[in-house]
């Protein structure tokens, strides 16, 4: 702490010394040098301005179809990317800076299509795989990413925080902050071919798989259901928490609950 102490010399300023560094006025002095002190201590220990980064996956038919012929889905009907939009704002309130935002859905053939601006979607990523891949290079960039999924993008975020090639032990800052996977369904064993898979957690992650997806995360909230007895998650031991909601699949996206928690994570 540092102070600074002005006198003013001569007879007419003999008064004004008296007052100034007495009483009331000395004690507004000193919390005035303290303020001083801690700004310029903020102002020295201030790095590289962060850069967060929200991605957020919908599930199996959530691209919204506009109704209008040779015009492009939007995703103004998605409830995933309305609720991600809410959270952004909160995002850029914690951390001072507007963050990036990959968002995907998919259509009901299971396409896979991601939101390239807030008008429209478009197919840029034919596989999964090359999603994922893709949206790690952006997750090395970002000082802070949290990851969130709902049904097939549920699946989705387990296997990008998985395989989070850039994810480095020793630094936090290639770490997903959060990861939330409100009840994931597997894309791959959960078909109008193989029911059986959608009735639990994605059962093609292995146990290895999961214990990646743990390291690689900060904290790891699962909140699923079983309401809608023929398509739901399940608990899934790995994660931190596993809060069950008495919701339907379609509706438990929408939990003010689970999005409340999950903007609760966004800190620097």
């Amino acid at each position: 702490m540092h102070f600074v102490m002005l006198f003013l010399k001569g007879p007419n300023f003999s008064n004004l010394n008296k007052h100034l560094f007495s009483g009331p006025m000395l004690a507004m002095f000193l919390l005035a040098g303290c303020g001083a002190s801690h700004q310029f201590s903020s102002i020295r220990n201030t790095g590289p301005a962060p850069k967060p980064l929200l991605v957020a996956l919908s599930g199996r038919s959530t691209c919204d179809d506009s109704g209008v012929e040779g015009v492009p889905a939007g995703p103004a009907g998605n409830k995933l990317y309305k609720k991600a939009l809410i959270a952004a704002v909160k995002m850029e309130q914690v951390f001072g800076v507007r963050p990036s935002i990959i968002t995907t859905c998919y259509t009901g053939n299971s396409e896979l299509m991601e939101s390239a601006s807030a008008s429209q979607w478009v197919v840029t990523t034919p596989t999964e795989d090359e999603f994922y891949l893709d949206t790690q290079a952006q997750m090395a960039e970002a000082t802070h990413v949290y990851v969130i999924g709902h049904s097939y993008g549920g699946w989705l975020a387990m296997k990008l925080v998985g395989d989070h090639s850039n994810f480095d032990s020793s630094s936090d800052s290639n770490t997903v902050k959060a990861l939330f996977t409100i009840d994931p369904i597997s894309k791959t064993l959960c078909t109008f071919s193989t029911p059986r898979g959608c009735f639990s957690a994605p059962g093609d992650l292995t146990t290895l798989d999961r214990n990646r997806i743990k390291n690689t995360t900060e904290i790891w909230v699962n909140p699923w259901q079983d309401a809608t007895l023929y398509l739901h998650s399940s608990s899934i031991s790995e994660a931190d928490r596993n809060p069950k909601f008495d919701l339907a699949h379609n509706t438990i996206l929408e939990s003010e609950v689970v999005w409340s928690d999950f903007s609760d994570q966004f800190q620097l």
